[in-house]
């Protein structure tokens, strides 16, 4: 008898009717055990107790641009939006301290969106008040596997690599406006943050098979289990993803779910 280790979670549903925009060219991003048939710890030959690394996509001329006091804002709003379905400003004070530390977690220099410019490296967190008087933290061009993406091109050949060119949101201006750009109305330009995921095979005496499931694909931990959006931005309104990594939708189609749970 085989039995498996693993928290049942409910799939998050994408919303009935959620359709992408006719007349827009989309992809979506794979999913490590798509590519390499596998989840990205055991991908990554990570240790036997990583049971979940960050399913990240660098673009391909990545840069990494200053988090200004607009764009944290804009961030704690998206976190804000996927917890509770308003804007921080309309929060409650233990709502708002929820989503204060989401947003710390999310924002820390280990994690992948800041990647060694996060407020605990000396820069500037204005949502909890840290390091203030530094320079704003910075955040990275990545994307995570699952998400939609905007194409803006065929395949393109650049640096050796066969790529598509793909819209983000430009870092150098001001942010956008939340009540436009969102989860809701451009999940191309938010990042459903994804943790690829390994569960642990065991027998009937509990004891692990050596097997995985490696399949399951969660979101980021640090928003309590909701969405952990976080702008697709960088340098300028477009960047390029690697094309082995996308899969092109039909037009119109509906929204995909980044998540994949064991059930």
């Amino acid at each position: 008898m085989i039995t498996i280790s693993v928290r049942e979670i409910a799939p998050i549903p994408v919303p009935v009717g959620s359709r992408l925009p006719a007349g827009i060219k989309f992809g979506r991003l794979r999913h490590d055990y798509e590519i390499y048939g596998v989840s990205r710890p055991t991908h990554n030959g990570a240790a036997n107790h990583v049971l979940g690394l960050p399913e990240t996509i660098k673009a391909a001329e990545p840069a990494s641009v200053p988090l200004t006091k607009d764009w944290q804002l804009f961030a704690v709003n998206l976190l804000s939006l996927a917890r509770y379905g308003l804007l921080f400003s309309s929060l409650n004070l233990t709502q708002k301290d929820i989503i204060k530390r989401a947003f710390a977690g999310t924002y820390i220099g280990f994690r992948a969106f800041t990647n060694g410019k996060g407020w605990d490296d000396g820069y500037a967190d204005y949502i909890n008040g840290k390091n203030t008087d530094a320079s704003p933290m910075q955040q990275e061009t990545i994307n995570t596997g699952g998400n939609v993406v905007e194409l803006l091109s065929d395949i393109l050949r650049i640096g050796g690599k066969n790529v598509y060119k793909v819209r983000t949101l430009d870092g150098t201006r001001s942010a956008p406006d939340i009540q436009q750009i969102n989860i809701v109305k451009t999940p191309w330009l938010i990042v459903k943050a994804t943790n690829s995921q390994r569960v642990k095979v065991l027998d009937s005496q509990g004891i692990w098979t050596g097997q995985w499931i490696e399949y399951i694909v969660e979101p980021f931990p640090q928003n309590g289990g909701y969405d952990n959006p976080a702008a697709f931005i960088g340098k300028g309104d477009y960047n390029y993803i690697a094309s082995d990594r996308v899969e092109l939708l039909p037009d119109n189609a509906p929204l995909p779910n980044p998540y994949r749970y064991f059930k």
